[in-house]
């Protein structure tokens, strides 16, 4: 039972542990709050909000790290480097500590060559901690994202462990052939019929692969055209956070307010691009999927049968009403006869 609970108190610590606050914010309840941001000559530089360096390999670059303690209580801190990964969500985080980088995060050292270092910081105190990449002659061209992460480990209940985290991005392109590429690796799409035949949605279901050696992001454009290649519906807009190289994820893009044309034609572009303190990688080429859809017009289906329902009563109504007039006509004459007869 007692090794039942150790493991159930390490899972949710490990659970509890992904959680990464951008740069530039602080962390914490107010009691023990930190924030950690770009540094130069040992203040804050606020022109930056993340490291980004252009090497080559073999190169070293040095800079700082400023980390604070915004809380009101002495606070024990880990700075460790670390190589990026992104959440289900799209968000930007890195491993905790525990786990050994494999590519820019590891080309990062504190002084003396350190790993990680801590750091104790008391109430309305600061620390500028420098720092060297130092770039593997092996490296390949394209970005290397990682991040340096400030965390502090407080004990919760029990053996819970809950650990606060900021990451401040690092990207380290490496001069080369840059293959700045986004690719839609499948597409789909479903229609949401509305009791009104002029309405509806469409989803649009789509992956994206980051297939070159450079950071992007993407402005989604979606759309859905007819038969006859006139749009329907309104043009859909959606922004795609930041993809890293190698990396993919999925998305999904709803188009109101499309009829139910039988035959629609759903279409995303993509728009690439990069942050505005990234470095620039050149021209980037749109990308244009489309996935034909067939939509079973339900409600048309219920209205032309309500129409000739309708149809249908008003003929037999006046097919009654003519067998009517001319039973009357056929008695009238038949009566005329027969009076003429007997006069």
């Amino acid at each position: 039972m007692k090794k039942t609970r150790n493991l159930l108190a390490i899972s949710l610590s490990l659970v509890l542990a992904t959680s990464a606050l951008p740069a530039l914010a602080a962390a914490g309840d107010g009691t023990s709050g930190f924030s950690s941001e770009p540094a130069v000559n040992g203040h804050i530089d606020n022109s930056r909000s993340r490291f980004t360096y252009q090497v080559s390999p073999g190169q070293s670059v040095s800079d700082e790290l400023f980390v604070s303690n915004t809380g009101s209580s002495t606070i024990q801190l880990i700075v460790y480097a670390a190589d990026a990964a992104t959440t289900l969500d799209g968000s930007y985080d890195v491993p905790t500590n525990d786990q050994q980088p494999k590519d820019v995060g590891s080309w990062v050292a504190f002084e003396n060559g350190a790993k990680q270092v801590m750091v104790t910081l008391k109430h309305d105190t600061a620390v500028s901690l420098p720092f060297t990449v130092t770039v593997p002659e092996t490296a390949t061209p394209g970005d290397h994202a990682g991040g340096l992460a400030v965390a502090t480990i407080t004990p919760g209940q029990g053996q819970i462990k809950v650990q606060r985290r900021i990451v401040t991005r690092l990207y380290a392109r490496v001069q080369g052939a840059l293959t700045p590429s986004l690719t839609i690796t499948s597409f789909s799409s479903n229609y949401n019929p509305s009791w009104n035949p002029f309405d509806g949605t469409v989803v649009e279901q789509f992956t994206v692969a980051n297939t070159g050696n450079v950071s992007l992001k993407a402005k989604a454009l979606s759309q859905v055209f007819s038969a006859f290649s006139s749009q329907v519906g309104p043009k859909t807009a959606g922004d795609l956070s930041e993809i890293l190289p190698g990396t993919s994820r999925v998305f999904a893009v709803s188009v109101p307010h499309v009829g139910q044309w039988v035959y629609l034609v759903p279409t995303v572009t993509l728009v690439p691009s990069v942050d505005a303190d990234a470095l620039n990688p050149g021209v980037l080429a749109h990308i244009h999927r489309d996935s034909p859809l067939w939509v079973m017009p339900y409600s048309w289906l219920v209205l032309l049968v309500f129409i000739a329902a309708v149809w249908y009563l008003i003929r037999r109504r006046i097919a009654k009403k003519n067998g009517e007039i001319a039973k009357w006509l056929t008695f009238t004459e038949l009566d005329a006869k027969r009076k003429a007869a007997e006069g």
